[in-house]
C-alpha cells in the first residue's frame, strides 16, 4: 500500500540520516498525521530519539513525499527538538 511504503521510505532515510549519532532507536509517537493526495503525500507527527549515551529527545517531524510513477520519494523533510516548557 501507499502508506505502508511511505513508512519504509521514512525508516531508511532516518536509518541513513541519523546513523551516525544516534543508536538504532526511534520510536514513532502517538500525535501522526499522514495525507495521502495526486501523487504525493504528507507524514507529520512526534517521534523520540533514543541517543547512543541513552539521552532522549522528543522530536516533530514532517516528511513530503511524490510519487515518480514507480516509487515513492522523499521531496522534503524537517525534524525539530519540541520546546521546552516555559519555567515558571
Amino acid at each position: 500500500s501507499p502508506t505502508s511504503n511511505i513508512i519504509k521510505s521514512v525508516k531508511r532515510s532516518m536509518a541513513g540520516e541519523y546513523s551516525r549519532e544516534l543508536s538504532t532507536k526511534v520510536f514513532q509517537g502517538a500525535c501522526r498525521l499522514i495525507q495521502l493526495g495526486c501523487n504525493s503525500a504528507i507524514d507529520a507527527g512526534i517521534y523520540t530519539f533514543t541517543f547512543g549515551d541513552g539521552r532522549k529527545v522528543q522530536a516533530r517531524f514532517t516528511y513530503t513525499y511524490g510519487w515518480d510513477g514507480k516509487q515513492w520519494l522523499i521531496t522534503s523533510h524537517h525534524s525539530s527538538a519540541m520546546p521546552e516548557p516555559v519555567k515558571q
